[in-house]
């Protein structure tokens, strides 16, 4: 069943959004059972609405956008500083990415920390996973059917595939992409939420 499509409250937003929700996610560490550390605010929204679909609890678990795996290094350092224990840490990363985290996890000297590798991204590993009908239910749902038909008819997206019409759609208006990132998780099912970020769930919450 179709989820009435809104924007998520509780979430950083605006040119900055990403620092302010590290800084909030680092005042949250202290007595973590599991961190989640996610690219974008977007990526925790759709975390957080995988959790749910799956039926996990992430009470205790903190996830943690730190703006890319540039930053992987330092979020690693902030985690050894505030972190006590085996905390389970999971590290969703874009798979041009993989290597730079994948290195960076190799110099951490804390244990319990895996990488989980999307083909693309978060947000293309959701948008496969829901499909060309959902993805339009959805945009019915929201009252972006008009909006979207005249992107898709513009000369410069016109042939391109739906996925990437939808990704850029998502990525050009005001809140899109928090507003989708909490609704497609919602109309998968548990076992169609994708294999990176059911595992990275299920590694956190134990």
């Amino acid at each position: 069943m179709l989820c009435r499509v809104t924007t998520p409250a509780g979430y950083e937003v605006g040119p900055d959004a990403t620092v302010r929700a590290t800084q909030s996610a680092l005042a949250e560490l202290d007595g973590a059972r599991g961190v989640v550390l996610v690219e974008g605010v977007s990526d925790q929204i759709a975390v957080d609405a995988a959790a749910r679909v799956i039926g996990v609890d992430l009470t205790g678990v903190v996830v943690m956008p730190i703006g890319g795996a540039h930053a992987i290094a330092r979020a690693l350092g902030d985690l050894d500083a505030r972190l006590v224990g085996d905390v389970p840490v999971a590290v969703l990363c874009d798979e041009r990415e993989a290597p730079y985290v994948e290195r960076a996890l190799a110099d951490s000297t804390r244990l319990g920390v895996r990488a989980f590798v999307c083909r693309a991204d978060l947000e293309d590993e959701l948008i496969r996973a829901a499909g060309i009908d959902r993805l339009d239910l959805l945009v019915a749902r929201v009252g972006d059917t008009a909006p979207f038909a005249r992107m898709s008819a513009q000369p410069a997206w016109s042939d391109e595939p739906h996925p990437a019409r939808f990704r850029r759609f998502v990525g050009a208006g005001a809140g899109r992409k928090h507003r989708y990132a909490a609704a497609i998780p919602t109309v998968l099912g548990p076992d169609e939420i994708p294999a990176p970020l059911a595992a990275a769930i299920a590694h956190v919450s134990g």
